[in-house]
């Protein structure tokens, strides 16, 4: 169900979500035949920019 004035600004409908991408490339490397779930990289600390 939509609030009022969701159309008013555009927001999408509620079952208009997005595609949960991190499990879609774990279930897909699975498919193709990795027997590793794919891993996304990340760290407790940000490299410094300086």
């Amino acid at each position: 169900m939509s609030a009022p004035r969701d159309d008013e600004f555009g927001f999408a409908p509620d079952y208009d979500s997005p595609v949960p991408y991190m499990q879609r490339t774990r279930d897909y490397y699975a498919a193709i035949g990795y027997t590793t779930p794919y891993r996304w990289a990340h760290y407790t600390e940000a490299p410094s920019s300086r």
